[in-house]
């Protein structure tokens, strides 16, 4: 969930115009077409085209994929950088045998590969800095062994420690 008091960062946009200044005198105009009965028709039709158009292809008219701040183009070129890396990451486990190369489809190795490729796409594609530092921490979890702690603690009775200072006195430590 968002923190309300942040003030959301705004998308980046194509600019009004070469002055960027807004024109109050275009926005009567416009009012004024739309009390014309044959505009009216003509844009309904437009509209109607347009609304086929999306049921036909609704990838091309979505924003999905595509983080703030970025256009379309340049996140499906990322996009796809980042699955062809998840590519060659799945191969290279699989070469050093910590994935198995052939799998059953629909058994559990096939589905673990699958999140993996997903977990390292997401890591390394564009989007929120959360999800992706969350992918990676799936991605090395899941990956490569955790390193041993450096500091063993062993518990002794006092006896035992009374018995190991008295051993070191004895021999001059």
């Amino acid at each position: 969930m968002t923190d309300p008091r942040v003030p959301k960062k705004k998308r980046k946009t194509s600019p009004r115009g070469p002055s960027g200044i807004k024109k109050p005198n275009v926005a009567a105009a416009v009012r004024l077409r739309w009390q014309d009965p044959e505009y009216r028709e003509k844009m309904r039709l437009v509209n109607e085209r347009n609304k086929a158009e999306r049921k036909l292809n609704p990838q091309k008219y979505t924003r999905t994929r595509v983080p703030d701040g970025m256009r379309k183009a340049e996140a499906q070129k990322k996009w796809a950088k980042a699955e062809q890396l998840a590519e060659r990451f799945i191969k290279m486990l699989e070469d050093e045998g910590d994935i198995p190369a052939v799998t059953v489809p629909g058994s559990d190795e096939e589905m673990a590969t699958r999140a993996l490729r997903e977990a390292f796409t997401l890591a390394v594609a564009p989007g929120d800095q959360k999800i992706q530092t969350a992918n990676i921490r799936t991605v090395l979890e899941w990956t490569r062994a955790k390193p041993e702690s450096k500091s063993k603690v062993t518990v002794e009775k006092a006896e035992d420690w009374l018995a190991a200072a008295q051993a070191d006195m004895a021999r001059g430590d």
